[in-house]
């Protein structure tokens, strides 16, 4: 299954069987570098959280009890997201207004495709690089708090999963792609607009890990 350009897909996280991370986002290409989807400063975001606040970020799962969908929107940033495929990472490239702002990395599973977009599960751990391609480390104390925990990560899991950020990390430090300027200046399609979430985007999740 592929996307086509400016088709609209939910970008959604998971975990065990509950959805807890929904974005609208737009196809800018799917193809063999993997791919690619584009976030406006604006689109809608929906967050998983309980009564008081808290998201995944701050317990795991099972501590939060009553949790239910808050909805938003993605602020103060745009995003052009690159998934290549099989990789246990995304890579984000970061707009404010026009202006490129540096990546993100978000460390994750191996996205799967579904019929409106993509699942993952968020693996905590982040990478931020800056322009001149300085990297830092983000969500450690989450990523090594979660190590062990009922429906996480164990000690091996968690190394392979900050191995694979060590590899990132030292591709931005080289200055290879996606590090490379490739899409540092990308500009959306103005026909693009505010993309809505699509219909089913609070269905179950194919996979329940």
């Amino acid at each position: 299954m592929s996307f086509r350009p400016g088709q609209v897909v939910a970008r959604r996280y998971h975990k065990r069987n509950v959805v807890t991370w929904v974005q609208a986002a737009v196809v800018v290409a799917d193809d063999d570098d993997g791919l690619l989807l584009w976030q406006p400063c604006g689109a809608p975001l929906v967050l998983y959280r309980d009564a008081v606040g808290r998201s995944l970020k701050d317990a795991p799962i099972d501590e939060l009890v009553g949790a239910s969908h808050v909805h938003t929107t993605f602020q103060h940033y745009s995003a052009l997201m690159l998934h290549p495929a099989g990789a246990s990472y995304s890579v984000w490239w970061m707009f404010a207004g026009e202006r490129f702002a540096g990546w993100y990395v978000n460390l994750e599973a191996p996205f799967e495709r579904h019929s409106i977009g993509i699942d993952t599960t968020d693996h905590a751990l982040d990478l931020e690089i800056d322009p001149q391609r300085r990297v830092s480390w983000k969500d450690e104390a989450e990523f090594v708090a979660r190590i062990g925990h009922p429906g996480y990560w164990d000690a091996a899991e968690a190394a392979t999963i900050r191995a694979t950020a060590d590899r990132v990390a030292a591709l931005a430090a080289e200055g290879v792609y996606p590090f490379d300027g490739t899409h540092c200046d990308f500009r959306p399609d103005f026909t693009w607009g505010v993309p809505e979430l699509p219909a089913g985007w609070d269905r179950a999740p194919a996979s329940t890990s």
